[in-house]
């Protein structure tokens, strides 16, 4: 099977985190890169509702979509399948004419297909597209299920942790940064809840663009972005990590519930049933219902010793590794449920 990837492939995407596992598959013939374009950041409520319902309308998307079809029908293979994330960029008609030309499509969205959280989180066209896919690949429990009642095929494939943050030493007690932190990128959620713990917690913020919002003061620190190792370290250094969730999944999780643990951090979270699923409460994570119990617990954890939140730590990690949340057992899970999808459609009458 000839594997074709379609997304972006930024230091923060979920599709790099996947795509070295199906590149070294040998159960792949081989693996090409699509990338995505970004549409452009025009903030005019015109260009806006363009590019939310009425996408077709840009010249430059349609190029896009024309050079998408070249790339994918160009050249001969026994078995074609097009992966595309998120997929707020390609229209239903391209979907279509893949398909019918023989091409296998799977979608995996890193948000929400029915709910629209923000201009990077979908368009119009994307519910559309869904009877186009052979497979729909999403971590959220509440699109799984209106998924199923929709008749799509779908598997549920929760987000994962990159297996080299595993591997970094836990923070020793002279390095650990006695302050909580968050990295990530200012939303209007995000925004409120620091807002409100501004001032009774001291924290660090790492992100594009909060200073926009906040100030450096004695318990407010403000940071760019980190990538990479450097982001896992940093995770790993402070003596909790915050994780704040989207409009789109508050009773989920994010990539952040994952990679936080894994990286040796101590997580203290919103009280989601994915949380209390994949964690236990209390001894691996921490969990809060409101702004009052937020700086409770913070509180408390900054109050531990260095030995007792080595122990969160260890017990962070261990449940992290031991259960295989890593993103390459989400890569085989993902691959084995294209082959065994794609064996089913080859067998059915034409």
């Amino acid at each position: 099977m000839k594997l074709y990837v379609y997304g972006e492939f930024g230091p923060m995407a979920l599709e790099r985190s996947l795509l070295p596992h199906w590149e070294a598959a040998k159960s792949v013939k081989e693996v090409q890169r699509l990338e995505r374009i970004v549409p452009l950041d025009k903030t005019d409520l015109l260009s806006k509702g363009v590019r939310r319902y009425l996408p077709a309308l840009s010249l430059r998307l349609k190029r896009h979509n024309a050079e998408v079809l070249d790339s994918v029908l160009a050249g001969k293979s026994d078995e074609k399948t097009l992966i595309i994330f998120k997929g707020m960029e390609l229209f239903p008609a391209t979907l279509a004419t893949l398909k019918a030309n023989g091409v296998h499509l799977f979608c995996y969205n890193p948000d929400h297909p029915f709910i629209y959280s923000g201009p990077g989180s979908g368009t119009q066209f994307m519910r559309e597209a869904l009877p186009h896919y052979d497979g729909y690949f999403t971590y959220h429990r509440g699109a799984f299920s209106t998924l199923q009642e929709r008749d799509v095929s779908v598997e549920l494939v929760p987000f994962g942790y990159e297996e080299d943050a595993a591997q970094i030493p836990l923070v020793k007690e002279e390095d650990e940064i006695q302050r909580g932190c968050f990295i990530g990128n200012p939303n209007p959620q995000r925004i409120e809840l620091f807002r409100q713990l501004e001032g009774h917690i001291p924290f660090d913020l790492y992100g594009a663009h909060w200073s926009k919002h906040f100030s450096n003061t004695r318990t407010t620190r403000i940071y760019d972005p980190v990538h990479g190792m450097e982001h896992a370290r940093i995770l790993g250094r402070y003596r909790f990590q915050f994780n704040a969730m989207a409009l789109h999944n508050p009773d989920a999780h994010n990539m952040r519930s994952f990679a936080v643990p894994a990286s040796g951090g101590i997580m203290l979270a919103p009280d989601t049933s994915d949380h209390r699923m994949f964690f236990e409460v209390g001894k691996e994570v921490f969990l809060f219902d409101n702004t009052h119990q937020c700086i409770e617990q913070a509180l408390s954890l900054l109050r531990l010793t260095y030995a007792e939140a080595l122990s969160i730590r260890k017990a962070a990690r261990k449940r992290s590794v031991s259960s295989g949340y890593a993103y390459a057992s989400r890569a085989e899970h993902m691959l084995e449920a294209m082959f065994r999808i794609v064996k089913a459609n080859n067998q059915q009458p034409s």
